[in-house]
């Protein structure tokens, strides 16, 4: 499932996003560890490529 916040793992489970932000979260977490900047919006392809594989999987089951 695409989302914001931990999807149940920790805390915050799940974050509503503000109007304009991003529905879904990318970080790169070598420049960015803390996860301070949410760069979906600047990663357009790498986005697609996830997505897609993400799908990928949900399909096979592997994932929910």
């Amino acid at each position: 499932m695409l989302g914001r916040g931990s999807g149940g793992f920790s805390a915050p489970v799940k974050i509503v996003p503000k109007p304009g932000e991003p529905t879904v979260e990318l970080y790169n977490l070598l420049n960015d560890p803390h996860e301070d900047h949410n760069v979906y919006d600047a990663n357009p392809k790498i986005v697609a490529r996830l997505t897609a594989l993400l799908q990928r999987y949900q399909d096979a089951g592997h994932s929910r």
